[in-house]
């Protein structure tokens, strides 16, 4: 049992801003409860092409049935995420996955904030989520209606709290090359990385994430 379903937003707000505004969030805000943990393993700096990209896991708190509760216990989904800022075509672009032997159900995910020429920001997400096998048909439908009412949850949050930090944000940002800079140094900070970071120059580094652990969705 398969759902699709697509989003689109305009920001009335440049790609920079929109972008920045965007890695603000993480590693956790108390404005984005939903976000209970992120992790970076592997990021990329190409300083002559403006890429960024970055690979990383975030745990994910998603209200589920209770009587999907109930038998599985489970209240979180850990989410894989590659992220690629092409600066000079004002283009970000985010894939999103959570694990495939996960027990209620597979996300494949993607989001796109492109600029365009009035200064704006257009956004656009598609979502395909499947339910397991493992789930007995009779409960499949109320478990897979419950997800996608979680799914349009977040995303109304998710543009409720961008416009927050955007206003908030929206004087103190200066370049989306400091602020992808002030997010790794977040990150690194957040999981005790000790690497000295120099945007001035292109570099690549790996960084072992912790086994995963504990019941998940």
């Amino acid at each position: 049992m398969k759902e699709k379903m697509m989003k689109e937003t305009c920001y009335s707000y440049s790609w920079d801003l929109v972008s920045s505004v965007y890695l603000q969030r993480y590693p956790t805000t108390p404005l984005f409860p939903m976000l209970l943990n992120h992790e970076i393993s592997l990021i990329r700096w190409k300083v002559e092409d403006g890429l960024f990209y970055c690979e990383k896991r975030s745990t994910m708190f998603v209200p589920v049935p209770k009587v999907l509760q109930k038998v599985s216990k489970v209240d979180h989904c850990y989410i894989y995420q590659n992220l690629v800022i092409d600066i000079p075509h004002q283009i970000m672009k985010e894939s999103s996955w959570n694990r495939v032997d996960a027990k209620t159900y597979h996300m494949l995910e993607n989001a796109i904030w492109s600029g365009d020429e009035n200064g704006h920001t257009q956004f656009s997400v598609d979502s395909i989520i499947s339910i397991s096998p493992k789930i007995p048909k009779p409960v499949a439908k109320p478990v897979l209606k419950r997800v996608v009412k979680e799914f349009n949850n977040g995303y109304d949050l998710a543009r409720k709290v961008d416009k927050v930090m955007i206003e908030d944000f929206e004087d103190k940002i200066t370049s989306l090359v400091k602020s992808i800079r002030e997010f790794c140094d977040r990150q690194m900070e957040h999981q005790h990385l000790f690497v000295d970071l120099d945007f001035s120059t292109s570099f690549e580094y790996c960084f072992e994430l912790p086994e995963l652990t504990g019941k998940y969705i």
